[in-house]
C-alpha cells in the first residue's frame, strides 16, 4: 500500500467523522446527549484490572489470582429525520481478557480466556415538544469466546425504552426499562435517566444503574468527575470445556474518579480509575451453575478517546 493511498484513506475516514459531527450538531447533539446519557459518535477505551484473589472452584481448581483487561470500541451514525427526531444506528465491540496468574507464567491452560461481544444497535430519539420525548433502542449481535464455530447460542438481543421529561431547561428526567445482560443474566432492568446542569461548571448525568457521573469543570479544557457504572454480559462458550451448552456470566460494579481533557468541543481524552466491586464470573452448563470465581474487589484504570459533544451547554453555544 503506497503512502498516498494510505493518506487518501485517512482523509476519507476523517471526512466521514466530521460529517457525523456536523449532522449531530445540526440536530442539537448536546441536548440529545443530555437526555439519554453520553452519546458518543466514536470511542475506543482500554481498561486493566490487576490480579485479585479468586475462589477455588471446578473452573478454577487452584484458586489462583486472576487479572482482567478489556478493550471497547463504539461507532454511532446520527441520521437527522426531522428537527424533532434523530435515528441513532450504531455498533459496539468489546473483548474481556481473563488472565490467571499461572497462565501468565506459562504454567497452565486457561479454560476461559478472551470473551467477545459484537452488537448492532438501532436507536431513535424523538421530542414531542420542548417538554416530552422518548428514547428507544434495540440491539442484536454475538457474545461468545469465538473459539469454535458460531451457532444460534452465540446470538444475543437487548432493548431499551425511556420516557423523557424536561422539567426545566437545566433538568431532564427519564424513566423506562431495559432488557439486557448487564447483570450477567437476561432480565428486565428498570432505568432512570437524569441530566441536571444547574451551572456552567457542574452537572449530574447518567442512566441508572448503567452509569452515573457527577462532573465539575475545573477549566474549559478539563472536566473532573466522580463516576459509577454497572457492567456485564453473558457469553456462550465453545465445546473446549467438554460440554455443548456452557455460558459464563460476568458482571461488576465500578466506582471511581475520572478526568477528561477537551481538546476542542468535539474531541476528548478521558483518564479514569477506581474500584471494581461485586465481581461475578460464573460458569453455567445447561443453566446450572458450575461455580463462581468470586474475584475479590480490586482497583482498575482506563483510558478512553472519543468524538462527540462534551456535554457542557456552553460548548454547544456559538462563541
Amino acid at each position: 500500500m503506497t503512502h498516498e493511498h494510505t493518506m487518501n484513506r485517512l482523509r476519507r475516514v476523517l471526512t466521514f467523522v466530521l460529517a457525523l459531527v456536523a449532522a449531530y450538531a445540526a440536530f442539537g447533539g448536546d441536548r440529545a446527549q443530555a437526555q439519554i446519557g453520553d452519546q458518543k459518535i466514536a470511542s475506543a477505551a482500554y481498561e486493566y484490572y490487576p490480579y485479585a484473589k479468586s475462589k477455588e472452584t471446578a473452573i478454577n481448581p487452584g484458586g489462583e489470582d486472576t487479572a482482567f483487561q478489556s478493550f471497547k470500541a463504539t461507532l454511532q451514525v446520527p441520521i437527522v429525520l426531522s428537527n424533532r427526531t434523530i435515528l441513532l444506528p450504531g455498533f459496539r465491540y468489546s473483548v474481556l481478557d481473563v488472565i490467571p496468574r499461572e497462565l501468565a507464567a506459562g504454567q497452565a491452560n486457561s479454560q476461559v480466556d478472551a470473551l467477545h461481544a459484537m452488537m448492532l444497535r438501532a436507536g431513535i430519539l424523538h421530542q414531542f415538544d420542548d417538554t416530552w420525548g422518548f428514547y428507544a433502542a434495540v440491539s442484536g449481535g454475538l457474545a461468545s469466546d469465538f473459539a469454535g464455530d458460531l451457532s444460534s447460542e452465540d446470538l444475543v438481543f437487548a432493548g431499551q425504552l425511556i420516557g423523557l421529561w424536561t422539567i426545566v431547561p437545566e433538568f431532564t428526567l427519564g424513566v423506562g426499562i431495559g432488557y439486557d445482560r448487564r447483570t450477567g443474566t437476561v432480565s428486565p432492568l428498570p432505568l432512570v435517566a437524569v441530566d441536571w446542569q444547574p451551572s456552567h461548571v457542574f452537572m449530574i448525568r447518567g442512566v441508572v444503574p448503567e452509569s452515573l457521573a457527577v462532573r465539575y469543570r475545573a477549566a474549559r479544557w478539563l472536566t473532573l468527575a466522580v463516576e459509577g457504572a454497572l457492567e456485564g454480559e453473558r457469553y456462550h462458550l465453545s465445546e473446549r470445556l467438554g460440554v455443548d451448552e456452557a455460558e459464563v456470566a460476568s458482571s461488576m460494579v465500578k466506582a471511581g474518579l475520572g478526568a477528561t481533557v477537551h481538546w476542542n468541543p468535539w474531541f476528548h481524552t478521558r483518564l479514569y480509575g477506581g474500584a471494581a466491586m461485586a465481581r461475578r464470573f460464573e460458569v453455567y452448563v445447561d443453566d446450572e451453575s458450575q461455580g463462581d470465581l468470586k474475584v475479590e474487589s480490586g482497583p482498575f484504570a482506563g483510558l478512553e478517546l472519543f468524538v462527540g459533544p462534551s456535554g457542557w451547554k456552553a460548548d454547544a453555544k456559538p462563541e
